[in-house]
């Protein structure tokens, strides 16, 4: 998620070095980021929003939450990156834990505005099936090496039992047998 909002950022830093300012910038297409399982929230420098998507399955609107607002601010107003965890309500009203980077968008040596952006974390449960496919993909991986090397070794003996015996029967020639 970080490396993504700080592309995000860069896109619209150049976009509005083209443009001058925001009012000459041409509406964001944030399309790509739509129904996806993360949060994308843009402002400018004084907190407008310039976009906001969000899955379907959060009930709360992130990109109004007081505590998403203070930290883009923050984040402005140090021109300094803030990453940490953050639970989002979901329409099923349970709980997801994501962890948030909020990047601020530079102009020169100007704090221009901010991305904000969500990714879910990993359940305990969700840990343990990639866990557990892991171990069969290295299992597997293991299976398919001594197989390997069980043919090669055929291989190799149907190659080498010919060779010596040629070798032996130059030898015998050599002898006069």
């Amino acid at each position: 998620v970080q490396q993504q909002a700080i592309s995000i950022a860069a896109g619209i830093s150049r976009m509005y070095q083209h443009a001058g300012s925001w009012d000459q910038m041409p509406p964001l297409d944030m399309n790509r980021y739509d129904n996806q399982t993360y949060v994308l929230y843009i402002t400018d420098a004084n907190g407008n929003q310039l976009n906001c998507t969000q899955p379907p399955t959060l009930s709360e609107n992130v990109c109004h939450s007081s505590f998403v607002q203070q930290k883009m601010q923050q984040a402005m107003q140090s021109g300094k990156p803030d990453s940490n965890d953050i639970s989002l309500k979901t329409s099923d009203q349970s709980i997801q834990s994501s962890v948030y980077y909020i990047e601020p968008i530079q102009f020169g040596d100007q704090i221009i505005g901010a991305v904000f952006m969500t990714q879910p974390q990993l359940s305990h449960d969700q840990i343990a099936v990639l866990d557990q496919i892991r171990n069969y993909i290295l299992i597997a991986g293991l299976g398919v090496a001594l197989v390997a090397a069980f043919c090669a070794y055929l291989l190799v003996g149907s190659i080498i039992r010919p060779l010596n015996a040629l070798t032996m029967a130059a030898e015998r020639m050599k002898q006069g047998k």
